[in-house]
């Protein structure tokens, strides 16, 4: 059992893939997937409802400032 254990470990480092070059990540465009309609739109969806909810907010303390001013 104890000799099958190096042997796991060498067939395990030997199936990784060699390591990209430094900066190739960074340079190579991202291509589309099919999951991109998954996972683009909620976060976009996402964003515009933090805009609004963000804009409601400055609305509000605009609408507090001048109840505490007495406008």
């Amino acid at each position: 059992m104890k000799a099958l254990l190096p042997l796991l470990a060498l067939v395990l480092a030997s199936c990784a893939g060699p390591e990209p070059e430094a900066g190739s990540d960074a340079a190579a465009p991202r291509e589309p997937s099919v999951f991109d309609p998954v996972t683009i739109d909620p976060l976009e969806r996402a964003r515009g409802v933090q805009d609004t909810i963000f804009e409601a907010d400055a609305e509000r303390r605009r609408q507090l400032e001048q109840q505490e001013l007495g406008n």
